[in-house]
């Protein structure tokens, strides 16, 4: 029977522990007897440090040996960990649909290839969400995990099939096709723009652009129909009850802006199907019982300099917690009601079996 796969994204700000987050609730899934990928897009490459793995690439590694070894606990499924390389995600595009490896070297030689697979913005996101959609239609998992790069790339993965679309519009590709060389192209820019434009793209990209580009085009040509369709596919698929969408946020590194912006930005493309987890946040509810029991001594203080200085700093830390705890809820409110607050004294995760605690948190919290 085929599984009903699903994506869970996780986007936030860089440093609210994203990576902790993304492989603790992979490791509370793989423990519920269901199978597991984790990835990461995430260039700081934390999921191997924090799984303990010497090396995680583009082909996926199984971590329930390593759990196994370093907890002496058996999960009840499987969890796999997978880090996505652009360059790796587009050569693997290149070779499911060019069979010609002349072909693949010539367009993997081509400077368009570097500058998509290594600068232009969303290109990446859109190269890794084609893996993973690969990895979705295989139906190894039960659960895929994204580990994203920190948010200001974050709708890179939702508009990036619109992009791919846009980019492999006709008229595009057959501007730069179509002209049998260099200064043809440039007559047309000269007609449409004047040689400024032209002169900017050679600014831009060296004198070679227009050629590289023709060429690119001309060798990927065999895709286009192919390529098209799984953008009109992926872009289905990020608004269907497949994925689930989670905004991670933390009182340290609290960026109610940034975090607003990210639950109105999935609101606005219909996205609903969101929950903040709010990670790192408990050190201020576990000073909460520390300042009930301060209280108590301070009331029993028969001292009165130590008792004066006693209600100063609590009354310093009650404003703190206050703010957070206002701050806290105005995340929930802003982003989502789909609430989860993990404990604060996993922050620093040293064994899997913290790292399976708090993804055991986590998943108590959360609705799929």
């Amino acid at each position: 029977m085929k599984r009903e796969t699903k994506i869970l994204f996780m986007f936030g700000p860089g440093g609210v522990g994203k990576t902790t987050v993304s492989a603790s609730l992979g490791l509370a899934f793989a423990d519920e007897g269901l199978d597991v990928l984790v990835v990461t897009v995430d260039p700081a490459k934390r999921l191997k440090d924090i799984l303990g793995i010497e090396e995680i690439g583009f082909s996926p590694v199984c971590v329930n040996d390593f759990f196994k070894r370093e907890s002496g606990h058996n999960l009840l499924g499987r969890m796999d960990a997978m880090m996505i390389d652009s360059k790796d995600a587009f050569l693997n595009l290149l070779k499911r649909y060019i069979k010609n490896e002349g072909t693949i070297n010539q367009v993997v030689k081509n400077r368009i290839f570097k500058y998509l697979s290594e600068s232009m913005i969303g290109a990446q996101e859109y190269l890794a969400a084609e893996k993973i959609y690969d990895m979705f239609l295989d139906a190894r998992y039960d659960i895929i995990v994204v580990d994203t790069a920190p948010s200001k790339n974050a709708f890179e993965f939702i508009d990036g099939a619109k992009k791919m679309s846009g980019f492999l519009d006709k008229k595009i590709i057959r501007f730069f096709i179509d002209v049998e060389d260099e200064e043809s192209i440039k007559g047309m820019f000269f007609k449409r723009t004047g040689d400024f434009l032209y002169k900017i793209l050679g600014i831009i990209f060296g004198a070679e652009f227009i050629a590289d580009m023709k060429g690119f085009l001309t060798s990927i040509s065999s895709m286009y129909n192919d390529l098209l369709q799984r953008a009109y596919e992926l872009d289905a698929l990020y608004l269907s009850d497949r994925i689930r969408y989670f905004i991670i946020g933390s009182p340290q590194k609290l960026s109610l802006g940034e975090l607003t912006h990210l639950g109105r930005g999935l609101k606005e493309r219909g996205i609903g199907r969101t929950a903040t987890i709010i990670n790192k946040a408990p050190f201020f509810y576990g000073r909460r019982e520390m300042m009930n029991t301060a209280n108590k001594i301070m009331t029993n203080c028969k001292n009165s300099d130590i008792k004066v200085n006693l209600e100063f700093i609590l009354a310093v830390e009650e404003n703190m917690l206050e703010s957070i705890e206002r701050d806290i809820e105005q995340m929930g409110e802003l982003v989502s009601q789909n609430r989860v607050v993990l404990p604060d004294l996993y922050n620093d995760i040293h064994s899997f079996e913290q790292l399976l605690k708090l993804g055991k948190i986590c998943r108590g919290g959360i609705r799929l």
